[in-house]
């Protein structure tokens, strides 16, 4: 086939992922926010998965309990939900009491220590979602991204949650450690 044959209909496009960080724009984060997350819980980061049976980012939220002059407490989370990579609908939104995304039996209380370095921590947590951006598509798609790459990710999401929370991360989305791990 020749070039004067390629014509917009006859050829595939790429997909165009959903970029984590433009998850919040998306009605359907919007809406649980204001519908089925309540006022004092914290979202955890998007993390790409193939749990739903398509590409999509799903995400856990924690109560908090917040106390003047007190670190802030985060509870163990009771809802999970996930959103599609590509149309940005909601897939899935559950209570851990009704369709768990791991072993909550384990999980425990996590103490957030406020750190000195506000700066290092929004530094860090931007550099994860870009570096989460740069992966998402490679994961999606079945594709091995460089090695190093995928382990600076697993770093930042370590380092990110001080490794309180990685259980629960790798929980939610286990395909995802997996590829990075691999």
């Amino acid at each position: 086939m020749n070039s004067t044959n390629m014509t917009p209909t006859n050829m595939t496009p790429a997909k165009q992922w959903i970029k984590s960080r433009e998850l919040g724009r998306h009605h359907s984060l919007d809406a649980l926010r204001r519908t089925d997350i309540p006022n004092g819980y914290l979202l955890s980061l998007p993390l790409p998965t193939h749990r739903c049976g398509r590409p999509a980012y799903a995400f856990f939220a924690s109560a908090v309990s917040r106390h003047p002059g007190q670190p802030l407490q985060q509870q163990v989370p009771d809802r999970w939900f996930a959103i599609d990579a590509i149309t940005g609908h909601l897939l899935v939104y559950a209570l851990t009491t009704v369709f768990p995304f791991g072993d909550t039996s384990t999980w425990n209380t996590v103490t957030i220590v406020p750190s000195p370095l506000q700066n290092e921590a929004y530094r860090l947590s931007e550099q994860t979602l870009d570096q989460m951006d740069r992966l998402s598509s490679d994961f999606f798609e079945g594709r091995m991204a460089e090695m190093q790459e995928r382990r600076w990710m697993l770093e930042l999401l370590q380092t990110l949650s001080a490794n309180q929370l990685l259980p629960q991360y790798q929980a939610l989305a286990p395909d995802f450690f997996q590829w990075l791990e691999s």
